[in-house]
């Protein structure tokens, strides 16, 4: 069992991808806490991974690095390379409003350059993106 750590408010929309190479990550949102006392009332979404040990487990870490703007609605793939890939929505994601956003993890649970935008069009909001990895290894993202 995996107890989230340094959750303080409330969580939401939890999301589970057992890795290859065994353990797995656990996604959700939750609000940004920014002092004991204080809250900002933007989510963010947060990772947190077991490895096969199920004790061994991680601090939870911030998926994204931006503040200020709601990052929500997160799903998660394991990949096959024993890592993973987490999307999400972020209110300011494009420039014309929310846009679907992915970021990939390497098997060592390290980000693996940064966040990406991935819808095509800017035009309205583009959110709640689903996420599924093919046995070719590719990626499939619709929203």
């Amino acid at each position: 069992m995996l107890t989230v750590s340094g959750l303080t408010g409330d969580a939401s929309r939890p999301h589970v991808a057992v890795l290859n190479g065994g353990g797995f990550a656990i996604v959700w949102m939750a609000q940004n806490q920014t002092s004991a006392n204080q809250v900002d009332w933007n989510s963010n979404v947060y990772v947190q991974f077991s490895g096969p040990d199920p004790m061994a487990t991680t601090p939870r870490i911030a998926v994204n690095n931006a503040s200020g703007a709601d990052q929500a609605m997160p799903e998660i793939v394991a990949t096959n390379d024993g890592g993973f890939v987490v999307t999400w929505t972020d209110e300011r994601g494009d420039a014309n409003g929310s846009g679907a956003m992915a970021q990939r993890f390497d098997d060592g649970w390290v980000r693996l350059g940064e966040a990406m935008v991935v819808n095509t069009s800017a035009q309205g909001d583009q959110s709640d993106a689903a996420i599924a990895a093919l046995s070719n290894g590719n990626l499939v993202i619709a929203w």
